[in-house]
C-alpha cells in the first residue's frame, strides 16, 4: 500500500515537475523573442533616427551636440525596450506546479524514510531474526499510517 502511495506520489511529482519546465522554457522563449526584436527594432530605428535627426539637427547647432542629444535618446529608448523584456515572469500555473511538485517531493521523502532507517539498520545487522523483526516493525508503522 506505502509503495503504490509512494509511486502516485512520484508520477504527481514527476508531472507538475514537466508542466513547470515546459511552460518555464516557453516564458523564457517569449522573453528571448521580445529581447531580440526589442534589439532589432531598436538598431534599426537609431539609424534612422540618427541619419535624419543628424541632418536637421546639424543645421540649427553644432554637430557634436547633435550627436550627444541622439545618444540620450537611444539610451532612453533601449532601456524602456528592455524594461518591457524582463517583465515577462512565471504565470499562476507554472507557480502551482512548482508547489505541487514541491509538495509531492516532501511527501515521498517522509514516506520513504522508514525504509532507509531500516536499509541503514540492515547494513549493520548481521542476525537474520532481528533483521525480520524490523522488517515487521516497520511494515506495522505503514499499517499504522494508512
Amino acid at each position: 500500500m506505502m509503495a503504490t502511495r509512494g509511486f502516485v506520489l512520484l508520477r504527481v511529482a514527476y508531472r507538475a515537475e514537466r508542466i513547470r519546465l515546459r511552460l518555464l522554457l516557453r516564458r523564457l522563449a517569449r522573453r528571448g523573442m521580445l529581447a531580440m526584436l526589442a534589439a532589432v527594432l531598436a538598431l534599426n530605428l537609431v539609424v534612422m533616427l540618427h541619419i535624419a535627426a543628424l541632418l536637421g539637427l546639424a543645421r540649427l547647432m553644432r554637430p557634436v551636440y547633435a550627436a550627444l542629444l541622439l545618444a540620450g535618446l537611444d539610451a532612453c529608448l533601449a532601456a524602456m525596450l528592455l524594461a518591457v523584456a524582463l517583465r515577462v515572469g512565471p504565470g499562476a500555473t507554472e507557480r502551482e506546479a512548482g508547489a505541487l511538485g514541491a509538495t509531492a517531493r516532501r511527501k515521498l521523502r517522509d514516506l520513504a524514510s522508514p525504509f532507509l532507517v531500516l536499509v541503514k539498520l540492515a547494513r549493520g545487522l548481521r542476525s537474520v531474526a532481528i533483521l525480520e523483526a524490523l522488517i515487521e516493525a516497520v511494515r506495522g508503522l505503514g499499517k499504522a499510517r494508512d
